[in-house]
């Protein structure tokens, strides 16, 4: 996982779905008397098995080994661990399969040892992007590069949800209460609120907020440097970017 950071965030996610579906505390009795999942579950194992997880939860650093994977769980609903090494390592092949594979691959018959790169991106394009994008989220130059990636990339999620008519998109593997709002979805109405927490903690709109959604990119961030790297650009440093020539074009929308 140090060396490919993407497989911690399915790590997590394949963690996550473990606990949530097989929780039986009455704390998530009670949830999901409500409707809802036990979320607290996979939060308490973040911010237990990364220091400085509730500054910055970046999952590239979620990276627990056997025995810490079966501490971790213990440690929040004990009658789950004996269990949760075996689901993990089946489940995980599973979901990395489907995640970095092409369509057409039979993973039984795929073998990433002696292969190259050539091979990767008929095989494994989704792997061989991910690994890419991690990449260039730890270069020095992310700060000039991150328009040029972030914005292209937004444009055809964009034009993908509109074609697809998704005008709150959720990209997971286990519905769990989070949605997006798609910024320019022709036929949205979004209104935010402030909300208010009752004395069940339930969230109640108070005042709402005047906002408009626009499509912008929020401004450039960085994960901190793993592996030794160190950056030398000037934070208060800009350069412009061009877009591909290629782009997808959403209606009304320009980059």
């Amino acid at each position: 996982m140090p060396a490919v950071p993407f497989l911690g965030y399915l790590y997590f996610e394949v963690l996550s779905e473990y606990v949530m579906l097989h929780s039986a505390t009455p704390e998530t009795k009670t949830y999901a008397q409500n409707g809802e999942l036990n979320n607290w579950l996979y939060k308490r194992i973040a911010f237990a098995a990364v220091d400085g997880m509730h500054q910055l939860f970046d999952l590239a650093r979620f990276q627990p080994r056997h025995q810490q994977l079966v501490q971790l769980v213990d440690s929040v609903e004990p009658p789950l661990a004996p269990g949760v090494a075996e689901y993990v390592r089946q489940r995980l092949s599973h979901l990395f399969a489907r995640t970095a594979l092409h369509p057409s691959q039979d993973a039984a018959s795929v073998a990433f040892q002696g292969a190259d790169l050539g091979t990767l991106q008929q095989v494994a394009p989704g792997l061989i992007g991910q690994m890419i994008f991690r990449e260039i989220r730890y270069m020095p130059r992310y700060q000039q590069l991150y328009h040029c990636f972030e914005k292209a990339k937004a444009l055809e999620a964009w034009d993908y949800w509109n074609h697809e008519g998704i005008p709150t998109p959720f990209n997971g593997i286990l519905p769990k209460g989070e949605i997006g709002v798609h910024p320019v979805y022709p036929r949205s109405a979004v209104r935010g609120w402030i909300a208010k927490r009752d004395s069940k903690g339930f969230l109640h709109p108070a005042q709402e907020i005047t906002a408009v959604f626009t499509p912008h990119l929020a401004s450039w961030w960085a994960p901190p440097h793993h592996h030794g790297r160190k950056t030398t650009a000037d934070p208060r440093a800009t350069a412009p970017c061009s877009l591909p020539a290629h782009r997808p074009s959403i209606k009304g929308i320009s980059a």
